[in-house]
């Protein structure tokens, strides 16, 4: 039998990732995403599996300026990942105290793991359109 959301889940968003299958809150107030696997290399910036390994491993769990909610769960199966988070109320931030939080945020030292992403704005954005590359 594949993997379907429980009927009594609300949908909170059809999700924005390349991986993403679906985002739910359910009556018990947790967050479910559902990841479905799709690009495989580790480095590149949409890996499948990297909001599994980041919710696994704690890595932005307590940093300043901006963390990610509680992980409750990560169950892996054939077809692919379900993340189960706390649920955390949408903020409202002020301009001047965003790029404060984003400043902290910028400012802590996180060990980068195996899978961390590399040259996203590069292969996003292409050699030119980003500034990256000698074009500015």
């Amino acid at each position: 039998m594949s993997w379907q959301p429980s009927p009594d889940w609300r949908p909170l968003t059809s999700g924005t990732g390349q991986a993403t299958g679906g985002v739910w809150l359910t009556p018990d107030g947790q967050v479910v995403k559902r990841l479905l696997p799709g690009v495989e290399d580790l480095r590149h910036h949409a890996y499948w599996e990297r909001q599994a390994l980041v919710a696994e491993s704690g890595i932005v769990a307590g940093t300043p300026g901006l963390r990610a909610p509680a992980c409750l769960a990560v169950d892996r199966d054939a077809a692919g990942i379900t993340l189960r988070m706390a649920y955390a109320p949408a903020a409202s931030w002020t301009p001047e105290g965003l790029a404060g939080a984003l400043g902290r945020f910028a400012g802590c030292s996180v060990a980068e793991p195996g899978w961390g992403a590399r040259d996203v704005l590069r292969t996003v954005c292409g050699p030119w359109s980003c500034g990256v590359g000698g074009m500015r």
